[in-house]
């Protein structure tokens, strides 16, 4: 028996499997830490302009995007992601553009970094919120300093999957320090819940993420647009006539607020998929990223446009 668990260890250490779930650990690329009790990190994604918007005048539109690896850019050169080449299209005294979606990200890192722009001094004019399937999930950070999402799974009191018949201070530390019970652990105790339960929950992390940053915008004059990102397994009309039903509960929430959605399956309607994807999953490919600055231009130009042809208040 102890021959059969040393050979497990050592062939997860060394094929290292991926159990369905998101890992974060911090190397030399990627550092790990809490703020507002969340778990954040930097680094993992493209290398992009960092802070452009510090240094461009008042009178430029000031925009900011938030979201995970797909406006992050996972996939292509830091020059190649959209918000690089809108930032060489666009004259940064007139628009300029901070992208600060990270991979891996769920609605909660997305909510801290949002509620962070919006506390500069210069709160940005408009913010691009990314909905993805992946908002739906929260991050939990364990004794090797491993942040792990464990949306679907149950969980003990102290945030551990929760694993039947063994002693909770076994199981917490082997899920610590062994690769092979963590790996079994992720792999085999997902809590497959019902369609009904999943929605609530959507519905209370929807709720959770952006009613803070809705109501912070709105006492900066900041406009919120969510966008609204499609899988890319599927040509895009596909997922205009067919959309994911995970999204249901945030085309409740952006009807019940008014907002505005962006749905890129339908600014990209009429492209080849495949030629706009670099995996079937959700990342872009250097042609798609043009296309989606050649979309956002427009975008901005237009909000930029209103906003100097707006009245002045009383």
């Amino acid at each position: 028996m102890l021959i059969f668990l040393l050979t497990a260890e050592i062939a997860v250490r060394v094929v290292h499997p991926a159990p369905r779930v998101q890992i974060v650990k911090g190397d030399d690329q990627i550092h790990v830490f809490e703020q507002d009790g969340v778990v954040l990190w930097t680094g993992g994604g493209p290398k992009m302009e960092q802070d452009a918007c510090a240094k461009a005048p008042a009178s430029a539109l000031h925009a900011v995007f938030v979201g995970s690896s797909i406006l992050g850019g996972s996939g292509v050169q830091g020059p190649q992601v959209f918000t690089e080449l809108l930032r060489a299209r666009l004259p940064g005294e007139e628009v300029c553009i901070d992208n600060l979606a990270l991979p891996a990200f769920t609605g909660e890192q997305k909510r801290v970094t949002a509620m962070a722009a919006l506390a500069r001094e210069r709160a940005p004019d408009v913010l691009f919120w990314e909905v993805w399937e992946n908002d739906f999930g929260d991050y939990e950070r364990f004794g090797d300093g491993a942040a792990i999402n464990l949306f679907g799974y149950s969980r003990d009191a102290a945030g551990y999957p929760t694993v039947p018949l063994v002693p909770a201070p076994v199981h917490h530390l082997l899920f610590d320090h062994s690769a092979a019970w963590r790996y079994g652990v992720l792999a085999l105790a997902v809590d497959h819940m019902a369609r009904a339960s999943m929605a609530e929950l959507r519905k209370g992390e929807i709720k959770r993420d952006l009613e803070p940053v809705l109501a912070r915008a709105a006492e900066r004059g900041t406009t919120v647009i969510l966008v609204v990102c499609p899988m890319l397994n599927r040509p895009f009309v596909e997922s205009i006539t067919h959309p994911h039903l995970g999204y249901e509960p945030v085309w409740a929430f952006a009807r019940d607020r008014g907002l505005r959605l962006l749905r890129l399956e339908q600014l990209l309607e009429h492209e080849d998929v495949i030629a706009m994807r670099a995996d079937p999953c959700c990342h872009y490919s250097p042609l798609g990223h043009e296309r989606l600055a050649t979309a956002f231009e427009a975008e901005l130009l237009t909000i930029r446009a209103q906003r100097d042809n707006a009245p002045l208040s009383e």
